[in-house]
């Protein structure tokens, strides 16, 4: 085919044309439409009409008797409108088609693309203006290029520290030049490893059958558990987060669909991945009975199968008695896939009689320390190195785990060094998500809105083990800014037939503040009051700068004006449908686990190189230490350097987690710098004019080390705990016809203390947003019920917030002149905490859907939205009928 040809139509003719997808860009119709109409000339009388859709079932596409019916007809009438409607409607018969949009939503959606064809034809003389708002989707009405503004403080005195400098390597990572594990040179005689996967959810092993696929030329080893000569373990048990050990390979039973089982080995990636397909496994005893995948599962199940783990939870120390209003109701926070850019992915070579790992992990010490558990070797013979992530965001605590321990494993069985980069596919399937929750309460409030009592049980899903547990900081995050004196909560790990879950980021902080905002606003809406005024009957008294904070950023962004514009936007539109709402939070931050640094000068030109514990993993962690050392010395940041990660210069330190890795790793340089400086300090005297190359040079003459290590704790006593205070209010546009919406604006307030670096404070707190962003609204997990096969394990299927999906127009403040009192350098953590403030627009949806249902003549009662709150989400929400399809 070389061309395509379509025949000029004449002025008769009238096309219209619709794609509704879950995002704007890069992705598949849900429903698809076009609408081709031929008009008898100067009438509105049909004379041959085309519709055809797209994604409702194979043998449709045409709705024939619809386009049959048309003719002769004057298509901008009600009754013709009407009765081609309900005809319409018996022609759509969309199938079931998982991941998609259930046929339900997509016939809805399919009748309201036909409805917005034609008001967008109908003649302004016979259109309502209420209706005409309806003939765009958010694709035509968003314009085309964002905007932002980022407000923050910065001093040229303290300068490098509060500039706002690049990420040191940021241009290359920009120009594809920055190395990651992946990119290390092909090594002589290297193999590639694939995990074959278990196709059963439950059951026994009863063997592993390689014998074809080890006939196969390029085809090496196929390795089980038998081959493992340690523990046969993900994790080391006894370390930070983790409380038990994790199968790596399934030895006797298998405890989820997609367990790894075996390592197919081979010369080649793709014949490794394909082979691992065709390893043929028998399995035994497959229970009959449906397995316990979801928290609901989990709360049915008998007792003794010891589902639902305990985990403290907040007891309340008095009950108010002026209880005028009981609500009770459930909160749903969704699972969430890491999404990083740079996969699972460990290159391993053995040297000597040890090993070298060339790793992407967000936790050296448990990598080295599982690999060294796996083999039955000494740690000290396990050299691990991270280079730099390409987006951990907490799936590289543990998760990468599986990738080292196979690639360690075929290393160490073959003595030759082996690559393995997981696919998404693999990854989606083997590991854990972001943990989904469920929140059920009860409370009981007096007029205000002030809880007098909460009943409250927070369960957290697990999946099959309790590593990486969120509980305890969900609950303490569940108190939030507000006083929990009043609260009961119960707090439940629960252990499900899936992978076992995993931090995401603000793991625990996100789930506990989302729920309680989620409260505030039903409170509001059940009494029908502000739902600023119920936070403020709610605050609590201590450590609380938002009595203060909120109505000072609500003036500063106008919000009562828009409250008032959105609500004259919905009056005049009936198809068009905006919504405001803001959440606040106080996130607790804590120090968990050593951090160490190690710093030297080089006498030579009095160049510093650093090497800290904490990796960088596109948080900026490199950048700010580097600002910190040219601080503390008085030297150009650009003559600062720093190494990738080793185990051997920074050992036994803790993840990069929490958000206070590069707090901890910049406390740890400051130490060191501190060391240096103190040795240095009696030739500054001595040499009052000399510079800090001759300095350092004469020193090292002198026999003066230039070289330090520091370890940070959380036992140091000065380092101090703290809350991190936020704002999020966003306002949104909901097209009511087909489910679609855009976020019109977002506003941010942040207080980050004295940001050592604005630029990377603020590209962490837009990302974090936006990525909560994604939670609420796109992010779907489809699993096969019976079996807890993932079908959404690919970008095709699972999809994430696109360029054009972030707000159009993003605002971001920095609280200004508030340094931190007890932080490190006046500092603040930035890259968690604004996930908790996305959660606005689940509000902000629900009221653009609520207004549309009043206009429906329906009661405006509390509306349970489906998160993520998509187009299905949306439509089901709205339940317009098709007999409100009208033009005048």
């Amino acid at each position: 085919m070389t061309q395509i040809k379509l025949p000029p139509l004449s002025q008769n003719y009238e096309l219209v044309t619709y794609k509704i997808t879950r995002r704007e860009q890069n992705a598949q119709a849900e429903v698809n439409a076009a609408f081709l109409y031929k008009f008898k000339p100067h009438t509105h009388d049909v004379e041959k009409a085309r519709i055809v859709y797209g994604n409702i079932n194979p043998t449709f596409t045409h709705a024939y008797k619809t386009e049959k019916f048309l003719v002769g007809r004057n298509l901008f009438t009600n009754e013709t409108l009407q009765s081609a409607l309900h005809i319409l409607e018996k022609e759509i018969d969309p199938i079931e088609r998982p991941p998609y949009t259930p046929p339900y939503v997509r016939r809805k959606v399919a009748l309201g693309l036909f409805y917005k064809g034609i008001i967008k034809l109908c003649p302004k003389d016979i259109i309502k203006p209420f209706y005409k708002s309806g003939a765009t989707t958010p694709s035509e009405d968003r314009p085309p290029v964002s905007r932002s503004y980022q407000e923050y403080d910065t001093d040229q005195k303290d300068y490098p520290i509060t500039q706002p400098l690049l990420k040191k390597e940021g241009m290359i990572q920009c120009a594809g030049e920055a190395v990651y594990s992946d990119d290390i040179p092909t090594i002589k005689d290297e193999v590639f490893a694939t995990f074959v996967l278990a196709t059963v959810p439950k059951g026994d092993i009863e063997s592993i059958d390689t014998s074809e696929v080890l006939k196969v030329k390029g085809v090496i080893a196929v390795l089980t558990s038998a081959d493992i000569p340690g523990v046969n373990s993900v994790v080391r048990r006894d370390f930070l987060l983790m409380m038990e050990n994790e199968e790596f390979l399934a030895s006797d039973k298998v405890i989820f669909f997609n367990q790894p089982v075996a390592i197919v080995v081979a010369d080649t990636q793709v014949l490794a991945d394909k082979m691992a397909k065709l390893v043929k496994v028998k399995y035994k005893n497959i229970p009959k009975k449906p397995i316990i995948f979801t928290i609901e599962d989990a709360i049915k199940a008998p007792k003794e199968e010891n589902r639902l783990v305990s985990y403290p939870g907040i007891v309340p120390m008095e009950r108010g008695a002026n209880v005028r209003r009981i609500i009770k109701g459930t909160f749903i926070s969704p699972r969430q896939y890491h999404h990083m850019m740079e996969l699972h992915t460990t290159v391993t070579k053995p040297v000597d009689e040890g090993l070298e790992v060339a790793s992407s992990t967000q936790f050296i010490d448990i990598t080295q320390a599982s690999i060294a558990q796996l083999l039955k070797m000494t740690e000290s013979l396990i050299i691990v190195q991270t280079r730099r992530c390409g987006g951990g965001f907490g799936c590289k605590i543990s998760r990468s785990n599986f990738a080292a321990l196979a690639t360690a494993l075929v290393a160490k069985k073959l003595n030759r060094a082996c690559r393995m980069s997981m696919s998404m596919q693999d990854i989606m399937r083997v590991t854990g998500k972001r943990p989904n929750s469920r929140l059920d309460y009860e409370i009981g409030v007096d007029d205000r809105g002030e809880i007098q009592y909460m009943d409250s049980v927070f369960y957290v899903n697990d999946g099959n083990s309790s590593n990486e547990n969120e509980n305890t900081y969900a609950t303490d995050s569940l108190k939030n800014c507000y006083n929990p004196r009043r609260w009961k909560v119960d707090s439940f790990g629960v252990i499900t037939d899936a992978p076992s879950n995993t931090f995401m980021r603000a793991p625990g902080g996100l789930e506990g503040i989302t729920g309680i905002e989620h409260i505030m606003d039903r409170i509001a809406l059940e009494l029908n009051i502000d739902p600023v005024e119920v936070r403020m009957a709610n605050y609590r008294q201590e450590d609380n700068d938002l009595p203060v904070l909120v109505p000072r950023f609500l003036e500063r962004i106008n919000y009562r004006e828009r409250q008032d514009r959105v609500k004259e936007f919905n009056d005049h539109n009936r198809w068009k449908k905006r919504g405001i709402k803001m959440n606040n939070m106080a996130f607790p931050t804590a120090y968990i686990g050593n951090y160490g640094a190690l710093v030297s000068v080089y006498h030579g030109d009095g160049s510093v190189v650093i090497s800290c514990g904490g990796t960088e993993i596109g948080q900026g962690i490199f950048t700010k230490v580097a600002q910190v050392a040219a601080a503390e010395f008085r030297v150009p940041v650009e003559t600062v350097t720093v190494t990738p990660c080793y185990n051997f210069s920074t050992p036994n330190n803790f993840a990069v987690a929490s958000s206070i890795t590069s707090e901890c790793c910049a406390y740890a340089v400051i130490r060191c710098c501190d060391q240096i400086n103190a040795r240095l300090a009696p030739f500054r005297a001595a040499m009052p004019t000399a510079s800090w190359r001759e300095i350092v040079f004469e020193a090292d003459r002198q026999g003066v080390l230039l070289q330090a290590n520091y370890l940070t704790s959380q036992n140091d006593p000065r380092l101090i705990d703290y809350s991190i205070f936020g704002i999020g209010v966003v306002e949104v546009e909901v097209d009511i016809l087909s489910g679609s919406k855009w976020i019109v604006r977002a506003d941010i307030f942040e207080d980050v203390g004295r940001s050592m670096n604005p630029a990377i404070d603020l590209g962490q707190v837009e990302g974090a947003f936006v990525q909560s962003l994604s939670l609420w609204t796109m992010e779907i997990h489809d699993f096969d019920e019976h079996t807890g096969e993932i079908y959404t394990d690919r970008t095709w299927t699972y999809k994430i917030i696109g360029a054009k999906d972030i707000p159009w127009d993003f605002r971001v403040f920095f609280r200004r002149n508030r340094p931190n009192p007890v932080g490190i350098l006046g500092s603040k953590a930035a890259g968690e905490p604004p996930c908790c403030l996305a959660y606005s627009v689940v509000e902000a949806i629900r009221e653009a859907v609520q207004a549309s249902r009043k206009d429906s003549g329906k009661e405006v009662n509390y509306l349970n939205l489906k998160v993520p709150v998509n187009i299905e989400s949306i439509v089901k929400g709205a339940d317009v009928k098709i007999e409100e399809f009208l033009l005048y």
